[in-house]
């Protein structure tokens, strides 16, 4: 119940109702202000894919190959295992970090390739050739 000092509500009782409208306006601009910002932090994070085609030592597509994809930032390592045609496909990779590929066959490997933060390509097409196991 409203408190009456003479003829006038207390500062608190008489605000009360816009000091509430007040907290609930701020708490729904700060909240839409973070929404609003994580979204521009998605869209802002470029992404980017590695494609190509695993070659044996005779220069024939390789399938059954197993490619690897090291984050150089996080150790991670992701793999994929070429098709009939020797293609393998990564996707969905943070563009501000290096990555190492390389590809191995029952004892044949490939060089170690890079793709860099500073290829600025969002398709990356990367051809790997085994090399004959020594």
């Amino acid at each position: 119940m409203p408190t009456r000092t003479g003829n006038r509500m207390s500062i608190d009782t008489r605000f009360r109702p816009a000091l509430r409208k007040a907290v609930a306006v701020f708490a729904l601009l700060a909240c839409s202000g973070a929404a609003i910002a994580q979204q521009q932090k998605k869209g802002s994070q470029q992404t980017r894919s590695v494609q190509g085609v695993v070659h044996a030592p005779d220069g024939a597509p390789q399938a059954g190959a197993v490619v690897q994809l090291e984050n150089k930032r996080t150790m991670q390592v992701r793999s994929f295992i070429s098709q009939a045609d020797g293609s393998y496909y990564f996707h969905d990779l943070n563009a501000d970090v290096d990555y190492g590929l390389r590809a191995e066959f029952r004892g044949a490997a490939s060089d170690k390739r890079t793709v860099s933060s500073f290829d600025s390509r969002q398709d990356v097409t990367m051809d790997l050739q085994l090399k004959a196991a020594k």
